[in-house]
């Protein structure tokens, strides 16, 4: 009997050895299928052209048009208060590439003074990657983000996505197919395997004219494509529309990297240029205003394996103007002196970063009507018009569709009127050294810029 209950204790043990060599081989399995993050990270920035956050599931939209941006925020950091620098692309995207607020860039001009080249004598951030060592790669589908301009300084390739396109498809109007550009987007990576990557993708939905194929067109009700107040709803269905077609792009890009085991060492960030107005502020499309309609933004950073604990939100104000210092500090590579904004990295981390009182300024220089400037902190946006003296102050915390206008009698108009007059003069001196070249488009590009509303 003593045999037999000794033979039973042995088996038990020998059959519980095995269970945990099994299950530390398995952790061991799991550990080398996935790519971990090195010392130099790879860095994937997608960027979607005229995205409003508040029409994302993930920002409380009641609509299903973003699952697969939603499924990605779960397991990453996404910022509540994040704000542009302008209320049109190319401005914006300059800031993004080169860390400086737009009026550090350009001289106050009107749409017609298109295009407005990418300013030279600033290094480019592709550029400080690529002599730090990393492959930067950039893949655009905004016709007005195109090399001719110099938006693909730095970048090896830059692969202008709407010329592929159009040479296959010539009726080609606005954006490219997401299968093509999925297809792109894998082939890409397969040539870049083994080394630290920089990619830079710009799509251009969901851009007016809204036209998504069916069933995007009509999944959330009948549509319009006329900028009408009475059309509104209909306008607001296509545009939704277009959300979820470009979510779809977005979770096959998504499913790429998991395929190609590079997640585990992969940062993922995926923000917008500006919003779109529907008549909020008595205004449609953008360009036209600073209201939170065009200025409000969304940021979702992903990082390596996603974070520890789900979904963080992140409720300090934040700027694209940042985009340019976090990128390098994932990268691990030193922020040049001269650039504006700060790392936002910290926040990705356990713990989270420290709240810090600080403002961040939007610029709108592209319509003479609507020369505006505002200074926004975590309380308070106070909008200066440039081209008629006339100044708003919004409570963005207990006004945050910004109906009530403040500005009248209130310190915090005179001190936040103040920080803007000192941040345009220092803009105004650091564009004062800049070369001022401009590179004249053919007339197919001028007439597709002006479809988009680029060129009036």
């Amino acid at each position: 009997m003593k045999n037999n209950n000794r033979a039973e204790r042995l088996a038990i043990l020998v059959i519980t050895f095995l269970l945990l060599l099994a299950s530390a081989l398995y952790v061991l399995w799991k550990a080398c299928s996935v790519e971990r993050p090195d010392k130099h990270p790879n860095i994937c920035f997608i960027l979607i052209d005229t995205l409003r956050p508040d029409h994302l599931g993930c920002y409380g939209y009641g609509r299903q048009t973003s699952p697969r941006i939603d499924k990605i925020a779960e397991d990453g950091v996404l910022f509540t208060h994040f704000r542009t620098v302008c209320p049109w692309t190319i401005p914006t995207i300059s800031a993004c590439f080169l860390g400086r607020y737009p009026l550090a860039l350009f001289k106050p001009s009107l749409l017609s003074d298109m295009p407005q080249d990418l300013p030279k004598g600033i290094s480019t951030l592709a550029e400080i990657l690529r002599k730090n060592g990393y492959t930067a790669i950039g893949m655009s589908d905004h016709l007005a983000i195109n090399k001719a301009w110099g938006y693909g300084r730095g970048f090896d390739p830059f692969i202008e996505l709407f010329l592929s396109y159009q040479a296959e498809f010539p009726s080609l109007s606005k954006g490219s197919d997401p299968g093509f550009i999925a297809g792109k987007f894998r082939e890409t990576l397969s040539g870049v395997a083994g080394k630290n990557f920089f990619l830079y993708l710009h799509l251009v939905y969901p851009h007016d004219p809204y036209t998504p194929p069916r069933p995007y067109a009509d999944m959330f009700g009948a549509g319009s494509q006329k900028f009408v107040p009475e059309q509104k709803d209909g306008l607001i269905n296509m545009y939704d529309g277009e959300i979820r077609y470009t979510d779809t792009l977005v979770g096959r890009l998504f499913d790429i990297l998991r395929q190609k085991k590079l997640l585990g060492s992969t940062y993922v960030v995926i923000t917008s240029d500006h919003g779109e107005g529907f008549w909020e502020h008595g205004f449609c499309r953008h360009g036209n205003s600073l209201y939170p309609e065009l200025i409000n933004i969304p940021l979702i950073i992903y990082p390596p394996g996603g974070t520890s604990k789900g979904r963080v939100r992140v409720n300090d104000l934040a700027s694209n103007i940042d985009i340019f210092a976090t990128i390098l500090d994932m990268a691990k590579i030193r922020i040049p002196s001269g650039v504006s904004g700060e790392s936002l990295l910290r926040f990705t981390k356990p713990g989270g970063g420290e709240k810090t009182a600080r403002y961040v300024f939007s610029e709108n220089q592209c319509h003479e009507d609507f020369s505006q400037m505002s200074c926004q902190d975590d309380r308070f946006q106070y909008i200066y018009s440039l081209a008629k003296g006339t100044a708003e102050l919004y409570d963005v915390r207990d006004d945050p569709g910004e109906r009530k206008d403040l500005s009248h009698g209130m310190n915090t108009a005179e001190d936040m009127k103040e920080a803007l007059m000192r941040h345009k003069k220092e803009a105004d001196a650091k564009r004062a050294v800049l070369p001022d070249n401009r590179t004249a488009p053919d007339k197919e590009t001028l007439d597709r810029l002006r479809s988009l509303g680029y060129v009036q």
